[in-house]
């Protein structure tokens, strides 16, 4: 094997080898290479079983880190699918991307985008609108009248009687 084919971790790994021959504590050989006693204590048992030491000195076929899905490419791609209706759910783009839905949620966060709950709001007519105003100007002249000058007004933010709990939509799904 040529020194230039060499990855950084076969090099530690011949490295702790080498100390192994020496006689060097596991301690002193994790503070020289900085890895770990299970990688030392790996390399020291197949001395001792006498097996090859080549299979510790490299990583197995397809282990370590997969393939990455974020390429510039796939940002680019979504950004232009995600631009082309910015209605679409993430579980929508996951699918006409052909990725989990993890990925779309990571690339969003890559191009600094969100994802927008449609929310539910009650829509108020021109008439419902009028209405509010009238009353509202209703009750500020009450208040100010002098018949109710002796009328004891509280506002507070508290709840002072027993409201309908609470529906939460999000749990019927």
């Amino acid at each position: 094997m040529s020194p230039a084919n060499i990855t950084k971790q076969e090099e530690t790994r011949i490295r702790i080898d080498a100390l192994l021959d020496a006689r060097i504590k596991h301690k002193q050989i994790k503070e020289l290479t900085g890895t770990s006693y299970a990688t030392i204590g790996r390399i020291a048992m197949a001395k001792r079983l006498g097996t090859a030491l080549k299979t510790y000195l490299k990583r197995k076929e397809g282990s370590g880190t997969k393939k990455r899905l974020v390429t510039a490419d796939f940002v680019k791609n979504f950004i232009m699918t995600a631009a082309e209706d910015p209605t679409r759910s993430i579980w929508a783009h996951s699918r006409q991307l052909n990725v989990s839905t993890t990925t779309i949620i990571n690339t969003m966060k890559i191009v600094s985008l969100r994802s927008f709950v449609r929310r539910r709001q009650q829509l108020i007519t021109d008439v419902a609108k009028e209405k509010r105003l009238a009353r509202a100007q209703r009750l500020l002249t009450w208040l100010k009248s002098k018949e109710n000058s002796a009328t004891v007004k509280i506002f507070s933010d508290k709840k002072i009687f027993t409201v309908n709990q609470f529906h939460n939509r999000r749990n019927d799904r």
